[in-house]
């Protein structure tokens, strides 16, 4: 009799035509189910809870009854043996709210059957939540034996309806999550190395596609290129980098222009293409690249001693920025023009294919009036002044342009600095169309890096040689880029921290970057020189405007200076002093919530911080994020006030221009809390304390924004702050009042926006 284990190979090797994803270089296929065949996935899967449901070729969830909703790839799938493994699925979930996907890997059997198993004392497993509390946060868990212990936490949301790609790496000594190859985590950790993986849907209904399993790489290849694979437009003279394999000790780098010669490389036959072997760190400068040029690279990476086994690594590629750029902000207008021919065409691309080939319809051009006053021209303007490289011309190509002759033959071009002085470039004949779709340019004008800002055509001539009429299809400009561009906050951003760093991609020819910042467009001010594209900030304010540009200056070209445009970015108000996001419910490491913010168990008040039972923040009554911090608060038996406290260990409020401390407040939806006062007391190293009190925001329902103007604390010192206190009742002349809950969040320091700002 055949085994069940032995019997699923021959399923493999026929899987291995059909996979949804493609393998890494000499990976072996562990397990996949593309949920084709129903009868087929029913021996894969193992359903420990929930209603499962292999239909229209998905695995589907059907049920919202349980938080434990489980399916584990069958015993007779899986072997102890695979340690190192890539897991890799598509999911939508079609459930809003609290349901998130998980994914379990390395479950000891026996696999928990409920939720409250998950926390048993025979459970140990992974469990990877891709978007749990309330569909806001990633966070990955091992549970052993009744305790569990969250190892990341990202942000992260999936859209209702809409697919993902899921990626789980497990090594033996390193986890690493993507969604849609966006990196949600990397890890050093392993409890253990064997157990089988599966599905979990949290109370949701979610669809599951094309789930596979290979190995051995994990996490010995190098992952996470930059430039991304694929990448165009990448600077000349960036470094190449990449995530190392959780066993690699060094790295063999391979680079070319040629995919054949990178990929069959080796350090025994470096094919000219290994230019660094043993390295280890895990960038690499490669000089300056050529302009334009395709190169491949790849990183083998190196396991160290005893076997220093080398793992070869995925070819990727890359396209250089090109020497020069199409001009894109370009206004046009001619001396004359037909109505359905209009200059405008010349530079809107209409009648261009995606190989740049022209049509022949007359609506796609320009064509000047026969009535027109002469000579006829046709003029370009930009919005600034650029280096420009090169005119291309695509000339007038009706179907019977050979017989008419409307395009331009001998040409005089011109092109000015300011728009009001004019230079002559020279006198030139364009070549006269094809009169056939798919007509590409055919004339280029060479400008030799002159500085431009407009460009006008004088027709002194078309090919027809009889009727005073004159047409073009298209005109395209090419600029050398030598200002700076792509800032970084980029222009418009809000909410910039005020330790932001200033980055741009420079000029090509700067030597040095010259830096200039304020608060008013027209008055900016020089705040550093620097050889480097990048510069610090350090008198940044909150909730204020700023504007900044960057001038390339190099005294050894031609034009020495080029101004960047004037870029805008908006830095935030407030800094946190505490939004609740970092508490867990675990109290064994001391993150619970009640942890940091000291209540009645322990100052002896009628205040109780987060509920009693897990999880102890609130995770639905909630201002931004996935958590807020519930008071509890009794006032009916002594001291007769509630308090909590947190330690702030000395932190400094009056800086950058803070002028105002600032907390949500909500109290019950039904408004069934006791009135009473809510206070926030703030104390300094030197023991001084300032209160101040709000009398009615704990029976406000709803979110209500609390601003306390620094004037109201006077008497602390506000750059050495020991200690918060949030409280119900009054601490200092305490008397028997009521009890309710309220709850906190998005405490911070700062500063508000003006409303005429």
């Amino acid at each position: 009799m055949v085994s069940k284990r032995r019997a699923t190979f021959p399923m493999f090797v026929a899987l291995v035509l059909v996979l949804p994803w493609t393998l890494p270089v000499g990976a072996q296929l562990y397990f996949s189910d593309d949920f084709e065949d129903p009868a087929a996935s029913a021996l894969k899967w193992e359903v420990i809870s929930g209603d499962w449901q292999v239909a229209d070729g998905l695995y589907q969830q059907l049920s919202t009854a349980s938080p434990w909703q489980a399916s584990m790839v069958a015993s007779d799938h899986w072997r102890d043996e695979w340690v190192e493994y890539t897991i890799e699925f598509k999911v939508r979930s079609l459930t809003a709210g609290d349901a998130p996907v998980n994914v379990l890997f390395r479950v000891q059997d026996p696999a928990p059957v409920t939720w409250d198993d998950r926390n048993g004392p025979n459970t140990h497993m992974y469990r990877w939540i891709i978007n749990g509390w309330t569909n806001t946060e990633s966070r990955l868990y091992i549970y052993n034996e009744g305790t569990a212990t969250m190892l990341t936490q990202t942000n992260n949301a999936l859209e209702v309806g809409a697919w993902y790609h899921v990626k789980l790496v497990v090594a033996a000594t390193g986890l690493a999550g993507y969604i849609d190859d966006i990196e949600m985590f990397r890890v050093q950790h392993a409890q253990w190395t064997t157990g089988r993986v599966g599905l979990h849907a949290y109370s949701g209904v979610m669809d599951f596609d094309d789930f596979i399993v290979y190995g051995p790489l994990g996490l010995v290849s190098a992952a996470t290129p930059l430039p991304q694979d694929g990448a165009g437009d990448v600077p000349r003279d960036g470094a190449l980098s990449w995530t190392p394999g959780a066993l690699a000790e060094t790295h063999d780098v391979y680079l070319g222009t040629r995919f054949a010669d990178v990929n069959d490389a080796s350090r025994t036959n470096p094919m000219g293409v290994l230019v660094s072997q043993g390295q280890t760190a895990a960038t690499y400068d490669p000089g300056q690249l050529e302009l334009g040029q395709t190169y491949y690279w790849r990183v083998d990476e190196v396991n160290g001693p005893p076997d220093y086994t080398i793992f070869k690594g995925q070819v990727w590629s890359f396209e250089v920025e090109p020497f020069a750029y199409p001009l894109e902000a370009i206004a046009v207008a001619a001396s004359s023009f037909e109505t359905d021919a209009r200059p405008e065409n010349t530079i809107n691309g209409s009648g261009l294919d995606e190989d740049d080939g022209h049509s022949t319809r007359t609506s796609d051009m320009w064509l000047s009036s026969a009535a027109g006053d002469q000579p006829t021209f046709i003029e370009f303007t930009f919005d600034r002044l650029y280096k420009l490289h090169q005119m291309l011309v695509w000339n007038y190509n009706i179907q019977f342009e050979a017989f008419l002759g409307y395009g331009l033959k001998d040409v005089t071009v011109e092109y000015s600095e300011n728009g009001v002085e004019w230079m002559v470039l020279g006198d030139f004949e364009f070549a006269q169309a094809t009169s056939v779709a798919g007509y590409t340019s055919n004339t280029t004008i060479d400008f030799a890096g002159r500085a431009v800002q407009a460009v006008r055509l004088t027709a002194n001539s078309n090919w027809g040689g009889v009727l005073p009429q004159y047409g073009l299809s298209e005109v395209r400009f090419l600029y050398i880029p030598t200002f700076a561009r792509e800032p970084q906050p980029a222009d418009g951003d809000l909410d910039v921290p005020l330790d932001a760093i200033l980055n741009w991609r420079p000029g090509r020819e700067a030597a040095v970057h010259e830096v200039y910042l304020g608060a008013d467009p027209g008055v900016l001010t020089l705040v550093g020189t620097t050889d480097r594209p990048t510069l610090p900030t350090e008198t940044l304010e909150f909730g204020r405007a700023y504007y900044w540009r960057v001038d390339e200056v190099n005294e050894a070209e031609p034009i020495s200076l080029w101004q960047s445009s004037v870029w805008t970015f908006r830095t935030l108000e407030y800094a946190v002093i505490d939004d609740f996001e970092s508490y867990t419910d675990d109290i064994d490491a001391g993150e619970a919530i009640f942890d940091t913010w000291l209540d009645g168990w322990v100052n002896n008040t009628g205040s109780t911080v987060g509920y009693l039972d897990a999880p102890f923040a609130e995770r639905t009554v909630v201002h931004s994020g996935a958590q807020s911090m519930p008071l509890i608060y009794d006032n009916s038996s002594a001291p007769f006030y509630s308090e909590a406290e947190r330690d702030l260990g000395g932190m400094a409020w009056n800086v950058h221009g803070a002028d105002s401390l600032r907390l949500f407040v909500s109290g019950r939806a039904d408004g069934s809390n006791d009135p009473e006062p809510f206070y926030v007391a703030v104390e300094d190293a030197a023991g001084r304390v300032a209160v101040v009190t709000h009398p009615d925001i704990a029976v406000r329902p709803g979110w209500n924004e609390w601003r306390i103007p620094f004037s109201d604390l006077t008497g602390v010192n506000l750059g050495n702050v020991r200690a918060m206190y949030m409280g119900l009742g009054d601490r200092d002349n305490p008397r028997a009042g009521g009890a309710g809950l309220v709850f906190i969040d998005d405490i911070g320091y700062g500063r508000s926006v003006p409303a005429d700002d």
